[in-house]
C-alpha cells in the first residue's frame, strides 16, 4: 500500500513539474504515465544517480570491497599470514560509482 501511494505521489509530482513539457508536446503521449515521466526526467537530467544516498552508499561499499580484494591479492602473492590497511586507503573512484 505504501509503495503504491509513493509511486502515485511521484507521478503526481512529475506531472506537475513537467506540465509545460506535456502541453508543448515535448512529452509525446497525450496522457503520459509514470514511466514516460521518469524517462523524460532522466534523459533531461532532472533525476540523477548522484541525488540518491543509496547510489553514494553503494559506491562506498564497492570501494571498500575493491581495496579489500587488492590487499588480499597482495597478501596472497607475498604469502603473508595477515594483512592490514587503514581507512585512508579507501578512496571512492569513478569506477566504484559506475552503476545505475
Amino acid at each position: 500500500m505504501a509503495e503504491h501511494h509513493s509511486l502515485a505521489c511521484l507521478e503526481l509530482a512529475l506531472r506537475e513539474r513537467l506540465k509545460e513539457e506535456v502541453r508543448t508536446g515535448k512529452i509525446k503521449e497525450k496522457r503520459p504515465t509514470l514511466r514516460s515521466f521518469l524517462k523524460y526526467a532522466v534523459e533531461h537530467g532532472l533525476v540523477k544517480n548522484e541525488g540518491f544516498s543509496a547510489w553514494q552508499n553503494r559506491g562506498e561499499i564497492r570501494s571498500r570491497s575493491r581495496v579489500q580484494m587488492e590487499k588480499l591479492r597482495e597478501a596472497s602473492e607475498k604469502k603473508l599470514a595477515e594483512v592490514t590497511w587503514d581507512e585512508s586507503d579507501i578512496k571512492i573512484t569513478a569506477e566504484d560509482l559506475d552503476w545505475d
